[in-house]
């Protein structure tokens, strides 16, 4: 049964990236984007634990079930989302004003550098791995608003090239230069990709060859398994020699060599499991456990209270009363964790998202660069909900919209606007 429930997987996803391809802007659509987290990560970590005896049987066989009704319940709401951004009352966006830009994008480009700079160098390892303590944890945590001084100065360049937005542009990728090529974050190499992907197409109207497209996903899939040994490259914080680069056998750790790098299918397949061996499901609690970790600062009310604040048992509690330890610093996945929500249920998570993101691309195809905005900063926080959890992308992506939604009041960001023939939508997001 697993092995025809994987077939069966691997055939859905491979027509959605057959058919993302066929269009000339299809990689950039969330469901070729979703198709393609599937292939590189799902898909591989699924062959590498088939027959594995931490998983009891029939439990993988569930986890792949789930796998796909997430991944369709995605295109459904995706779907919903573009007929919904299709309204007759769609709002027709004003003509970009270059002051109420450039303001945006200083504003935003000054809190990033303010952020990092307070943050500092720190600790190389702590920096690298992300653990951060005590004060630097809101620090930190403000400093992902990078992402959208990025995107910024990527519009900005693009729709007026002066000194300006160059040296804007040139404050914002150097901020992202560590994370990408010493660090190797997967999170700010996906955002720094998909967003010099998407502007570049809502500006310009221009992609990347098809063929570099499928090399792209090709080596991601050794890329994302690999990326302990390309940071064990910098252990003193220094940029690695192309040398060193090339000469990593990532091959060596990818999931068709050993089952060592998937030990998250293998916690999916057991949450699943057990959750539905004796329907015990937390009803929201874990959602409700991620926003209270991220946005509640155990520094300001003690880190006890925080703690009472949480629903219990957790995920990780849950697997943990069974005799299940899931490995330090690996996840349970989204799929998993909507299960353990909701039951089969927990598809509602990735039906929100899909149409979200759909309702987005479809006004930022029409030309809205607000809508072009909220979908580049949507996107990566939409994709890691499958390898993360189920609510990563409403408890990560909140943030950015509560710093947009900021600066469109703020600025005056396309506050005045028409609506726009639906014929006219229709044309801009199927073009």
């Amino acid at each position: 049964m697993a092995g025809f429930l994987l077939t069966i997987l691997g055939m859905t996803v491979m027509a959605i990236l057959v058919r993302g391809l066929a269009q000339p802007e299809g990689h950039l659509k969330g469901p070729f984007l979703f198709a393609a987290v599937y292939a590189i990560w799902v898909i591989p970590e699924i062959w590498s634990v088939l027959g594995s005896a931490e998983i009891p049987d029939g439990a993988l066989s569930l986890f792949m079930l789930m796998s796909l009704f997430c991944l369709l319940a995605f295109i459904l709401g995706w779907s919903n989302g573009l007929k919904r951004g299709m309204r007759p009352d769609v709002a027709r966006p004003k003509p970009m004003d270059e002051g109420q830009f450039k303001t945006m994008t200083v504003g935003m480009t000054a809190f990033a550098v303010a952020m990092t700079l307070a943050l500092g160098l720190g600790d190389h390892e702590v920096a690298a791995n992300g653990n951060w303590t005590g004060s630097s944890t809101i620090l930190y945590f403000f400093s992902n608003l990078k992402a959208v001084a990025l995107c910024l100065s990527f519009l900005y360049f693009l729709r007026f090239r002066n000194a300006t937005s160059i040296a804007l542009l040139a404050v914002n990728c150097l901020l992202y230069m560590p994370v990408v090529l010493i660090y190797f974050r997967r999170r700010g190499m996906m955002e720094f990709a998909l967003t010099l992907g998407l502007t570049f197409w809502f500006e310009r109207r221009k992609v990347i060859p098809r063929a570099v497209v499928i090399t792209a996903l090709f080596l991601s899939t050794f890329v994302v398994f690999g990326i302990g040994m390309l940071r064990a490259l910098t252990p003193d914080g220094s940029l690695p020699s192309l040398h060193e680069l090339m000469s990593a056998d990532l091959v060596s750790v990818s999931p068709f060599q050993t089952s060592k790098t998937s030990p998250e299918v293998s916690n999916a397949a057991n949450l699943i499991y057990y959750s539905a061996a004796g329907l015990d499901f937390s009803y929201g609690g874990d959602t409700w456990n991620n926003f209270v970790f991220q946005f509640v600062p155990g520094q300001f009310i003690g880190f006890e209270t925080k703690q009472s604040l949480m629903y219990s048992p957790s995920a990780a509690e849950f697997l943990q009363s069974l005799g299940y330890d899931a490995r330090n610093g690996t996840t349970l996945t989204g799929a998993a964790d909507a299960f353990r929500e909701f039951g089969p249920f927990g598809v509602v998570f990735f039906l929100l998202i899909g149409r979200i993101l759909g309702n987005y691309w479809a006004q930022a195809s029409a030309g809205s660069k607000k809508y072009q905005i909220r979908y580049v900063l949507a996107l990566v926080p939409a994709l890691l909900s499958i390898t993360a959890y189920a609510s990563y992308f409403f408890v990560n992506y909140f943030l950015y919209f509560l710093a947009l939604l900021a600066l469109e009041r703020i600025v005056g960001f396309e506050s005045t606007r028409a609506p726009a023939p639906r014929m006219a939508v229709q044309r801009a997001v199927r073009r």
